[in-house]
């Protein structure tokens, strides 16, 4: 058990599970793949600006979709590479630490990724992570969508364009962007909606 492993409990259903996830998170990124913590710390942050399009601080949703924007990047951390593809490994992950299903599940799918998990040959652990379309799904990507890599709000158009240009020679990425493009799309829309709808003013 690494230092990092002992800083962290296992989920076991009291508190906050916004907050577990952050401390989780953290301890397995921040010294490790401090550029990536500056990432997820910056989707937490606009997660928390945005979380009652997810029914607000008090409900289930809402601690939900912060455990996801906490969560989602947690595969990046070097110890969890089992398989190389992140999002399949921080679901293992956090099932070793008793993470809630509806956590796995957004994490499985956080930007979409359940599209390359299939074109990349993983159809069949899918098949025990649905994608749940709701609205902390479609929050948690749009504030992906909306922080850069180094932590910073960038507009949407603008973080297609970089991942385009990073992912150019993968072909698989290539596949998987042509297919998930639109989805993202239209999860951005419906979530600046419901941001619009509740006079929200994320920066």
């Amino acid at each position: 058990m690494t230092a990092s492993d002992r800083a962290v409990r296992a989920w076991d259903g009291t508190g906050s599970l916004g907050e577990w996830a952050v401390a989780l998170t953290r301890a397995k990124v921040e010294t490790t793949v401090p550029r990536r913590w500056s990432h997820i710390a910056g989707v937490v942050e606009l997660a928390r600006e945005i979380i009652d399009v997810a029914g607000g601080r008090d409900s289930a949703d809402g601690e939900l979709l912060i455990a996801a924007a906490a969560a989602h990047d947690i595969g990046h951390a070097p110890d969890l590479a089992t398989t190389g593809f992140a999002a399949l490994d921080g679901v293992e992950y956090l099932r070793t630490v008793n993470a809630p299903q509806p956590l796995l599940n957004l994490v499985a799918h956080y930007f979409a990724s359940g599209i390359e998990g299939e074109l990349r040959g993983y159809t069949s652990q899918y098949a025990e992570l649905p994608d749940e379309p709701s609205p902390a799904r479609d929050a948690l990507w749009y504030a992906d969508l909306r922080v850069g890599p180094d932590g910073h709000r960038v507009e949407i158009d603008d973080r297609f364009a970089e991942l385009w240009k990073r992912y150019e020679r993968d072909d698989i990425a290539m596949r998987w962007w042509a297919l998930a493009e639109t989805p993202l799309r239209d999860a951005v829309a419906r979530t600046q909606a419901r941001i619009s709808d509740l006079r929200l003013t994320p920066a």
